[in-house]
C-alpha cells in the first residue's frame, strides 16, 4: 500500500448518544401511574427524550404524549439533550392544551433539574 500510495478508508465506530442519566442528586418523585385509572385526555402526560440521526450528526427530540389519546401534545428538537430542550417541549404543549393532572417522565436529569421543575411550576400555575 505504501509503495502504491494507497490508504484505507477508516470507518467511525457507531456511538449511540446517551439520553437518560438517572444517576443524579436531584429529587426523584414517586411513580403514581400504577395507581391511576387513565380515562380522559389531559389527565396524564408522559415525557421523554430520544435521539435522531440527521446526516452525520445527532439531534435530540423531547416529546410529551397524552397517555389516554397517545397523541404528541408538545415537542422540541435541539442539538443537546438538556433541561432547556425539555422545557421548550413543555412550553410547546402548554400553548395548545391545559396542564395535565400528572406529568410523568423517566426521572432523567433533564426532568429532575431545578430549571425544569421551576419552569413547570411557573408554566402550569399560569394555566390553573
Amino acid at each position: 500500500m505504501r509503495e502504491n500510495d494507497i490508504q484505507s478508508n477508516t470507518v467511525k465506530k457507531f456511538r449511540r448518544p446517551q439520553t437518560t442519566n438517572s444517576n443524579h442528586k436531584q429529587p426523584v418523585f414517586p411513580n403514581r401511574l400504577p395507581e391511576i385509572d387513565i380515562t380522559r385526555t389531559n389527565q396524564v402526560w408522559v415525557a421523554d427524550i430520544t435521539y435522531l440521526r440527521v446526516g452525520q450528526e445527532w439531534s435530540y427530540l423531547a416529546a410529551l404524549l397524552d397517555l389516554c389519546s397517545r397523541k404528541v401534545v408538545g415537542w422540541a428538537v435541539g442539538d443537546r439533550a438538556d433541561a432547556e430542550l425539555a422545557i421548550r417541549a413543555l412550553e410547546n404543549a402548554l400553548e395548545t392544551r391545559p396542564a395535565p393532572e400528572i406529568h410523568h417522565s423517566d426521572r432523567g436529569c433533564q426532568y429532575a433539574s431545578e430549571a425544569y421543575r421551576e419552569s413547570s411550576r411557573e408554566t402550569i400555575s399560569k394555566e390553573a
